[in-house]
Order: structure tokens, then C-alpha cells, then sequence
């Protein structure tokens, strides 16, 4: 998004890592917690957030749009070198946006690919920005 009024209105939390057991009964699980980088532009039409989520699948993966903020929820087990032992690390992704007005949210879509995921949220028609011409007398 540009430097518009909606770049102000996209508000982004603190990124953290922070490791944690999963469970008092299991010390040799941990989860890391990980605000994946993301990437945020607008078009004339579209508002675009690209989100870095190494190792996750469409099926551990949550996109929720409520009102006015954007939910990004996931999870990937760390994979461990062959013949290494150690913890089980559960990498766990969470990162939340505030939403501009005139998102058309009905209208939005997501696409994972190789760890980048894509969320196209298209404007609302009175949302977006209108050429008027300028007729002679």
C-alpha cells in the first residue's frame, strides 16, 4: 500500500520469536512462535499482503478476515537434520492486520505456494479511485 491514508490504517504487531514448552507434561516438544515477514501493496483495485510461511501446508494453515482486522494462523513441525536428536519444534505462525475501510471482504482470495502465501483483498467499487472527465461548454 502506498504512503495513503490506508498505509496508516494497516497496523502491524511487534514480531517476536519466542520459545516455549507445548506442555508441562512434555519437555522435549517446544514451540517456536514467529511473526512471518510479510509484504504489504495496493493497486487501483487490490490491496496485497505476500507472507512468508516456510514448510506450511493448506491444511495447517488459517486466513480469517473479521470486521476490520486480518487473522494469519499456521503451523510446521522444524525438521531436524537426519541421525540429529533433540526437542520436537513446532514452528508456529501468527501475524495480525488492521483493515482499511472499503475492503470488499467477500470477494478476497489466498494462494499458497511454496511457503509464500498471496491474499488478494479487492476494494469496494466506492472505494476505489474515480477518473471524472472533464467536459467542455
Amino acid at each position: 500500500m502506498s504512503d495513503k491514508k490506508t498505509t496508516r490504517d494497516v497496523a502491524q504487531r511487534d514480531k517476536h520469536e519466542v520459545r516455549q514448552p507445548e506442555s508441562a507434561a512434555s519437555s522435549e516438544s517446544a514451540v517456536l512462535r514467529v511473526e512471518p515477514a510479510a509484504n504489504i501493496y495496493e493497486t487501483e483495485t487490490d490491496f496485497y499482503i505476500v507472507a512468508d510461511l516456510p514448510g506450511v501446508g493448506t491444511d495447517d494453515l488459517q486466513v480469517i478476515a473479521d470486521g476490520s482486522s486480518l487473522a494469519i494462523t499456521a503451523k510446521a513441525p522444524v525438521a531436524r537434520p537426519a541421525g540429529m536428536e533433540g526437542e520436537d519444534v513446532l514452528r508456529q505462525f501468527e501475524r495480525w492486520f488492521s483493515l482499511p475501510d472499503g475492503v470488499d471482504q467477500s470477494a478476497a482470495d489466498a494462494r499458497l505456494t511454496n511457503g509464500v502465501l498471496t491474499l488478494r483483498l479487492p476494494k469496494a467499487a466506492e472505494a476505489r479511485v474515480h477518473r471524472i472527465t472533464v467536459k467542455g461548454s
